[in-house]
């Protein structure tokens, strides 16, 4: 039979193990409690354990742009805000927010930033080689770990950034590689039917093992970046899609566009065998009033944004966003007002051997 004690430690840790992820606070509190509950909670197979217990990494809160710079929409009283000690980001803006890392762009001084909020790491990206800052354009920030990465401790990790952008009828994409530190060579198409603009209010959206997609300000087309081919091409959305959409990767893999009709949620997937003979369907319609609780009497909404893969979307009225959980059908409030153009969740495990040194919790 085990020691009292060993018995006595492991009930401690199989109690901590069952913290709430999205309420980090609270193993912040707990390693107050004693040092060995603090070696315990900073220990990396217990933090692995607790990962890997949880398996989704929590959201906990979103990035929203504003004229003086982003914000940090908690979406939980124990979330912690972003650990930026001596980063003064005004003036810049979030252009996406993936596997627990942010980019962020700053206009006038045409850089890019890759920042993880949670150990306050950033790395700067020198201008890429196609004159994105004259153009319409968008970006996706990537893990780029090899070995099929679970995505649920990114931190310290290689990432890489796909930066695409367009002018009149020429779009060109670039990939960073934090491993070469350097840009690719740029990849480039040309849409001679017509113009198009590559929506800068829109992150791109990876879909599959290969595909990146952003939306264009004409809404009628999508753009696709393949990683592996280092390609771009162009591909049409559904016919019947309203101007207000947003581009969802959908958990079987395949693309997806998110729209509201006639305050209906509607969901179309692109079904495809091959990519001459794919084809848009509409699976899901979904009235929005029967999502929204009703203490909520709103006129008007839009789409801001698409978690891909979790099925969740964000919803703006006015009377604040909502996240709406698709499978679910459960939403709720997150923002409150109508000022928000884009919504970017923030999801990572607050679990890095560092986490008591966000002083914004205590």
């Amino acid at each position: 039979m085990a020691p009292a004690a060993e018995l006595v430690d492991d009930l401690v840790a199989e109690t901590l193990l069952r913290l709430p992820p999205d309420e980090p606070a609270g193993l912040v509190r707990a390693s107050l409690v004693c040092k060995p509950w603090r070696r315990l909670l900073t220990d990396r197979a217990f933090l692995r354990r607790y990962r890997e217990f949880h398996r989704a990494p929590p959201m906990l809160g979103f990035f929203h742009n504003s004229r003086s710079g982003p914000n940090f929409v908690r979406t939980s009283s124990g979330s912690p805000c972003p650990r930026r000690r001596g980063f003064d980001w005004s003036g810049c803006r979030v252009v996406d927010c993936r596997h627990g890392r942010v980019l962020l762009h700053w206009p006038e001084e045409r850089n890019l930033v890759v920042w993880d909020p949670v150990t306050g790491d950033r790395k700067l990206l020198h201008t890429p080689g196609i004159h994105v800052w004259c153009r319409a354009y968008s970006a996706a920030v990537l893990c780029a770990a090899d070995g099929g990465c679970d995505h649920l401790d990114c931190h310290g990790r290689p990432f890489a950034v796909v930066l695409v952008s367009s002018d009149l009828q020429v779009t060109e994409a670039c990939v960073y590689s934090s491993e070469s530190g350097s840009w690719s060579a740029p990849a480039s198409i040309h849409h001679w039917s017509g113009t198009i603009h590559v929506d800068w209010c829109s992150a791109g959206v990876p879909v599959g093992d290969d595909g990146i997609f952003f939306a264009t300000r004409e809404r009628d087309k999508i753009v696709k970046y393949s990683l592996g081919q280092h390609c771009l091409s162009v591909i049409d959305a559904p016919s019947a899609v309203d101007m207000d959409h947003v581009l969802v990767s959908a958990e079987n893999g395949s693309l997806g566009i998110a729209t509201i009709k006639d305050s209906s949620l509607c969901l179309w997937l692109r079904k495809e065998e091959q990519e001459e003979v794919a084809a848009w369907e509409l699976c899901s319609v979904t009235e929005l009033d029967k999502l929204i609780p009703p203490d909520y009497s709103y006129n008007h909404s839009s789409l801001i944004y698409s978690a891909e893969g979790l099925g969740i979307i964000f919803v703006r009225t006015d009377v604040g966003v909502f996240m709406v959980e698709l499978k679910s059908r459960h939403a709720r409030k997150v923002g409150e007002g109508w000022a928000y153009y884009n919504a970017l969740p923030l999801f990572s495990f607050y679990t890095t051997g560092k986490f008591w040194a966000f002083s914004s919790l205590f």
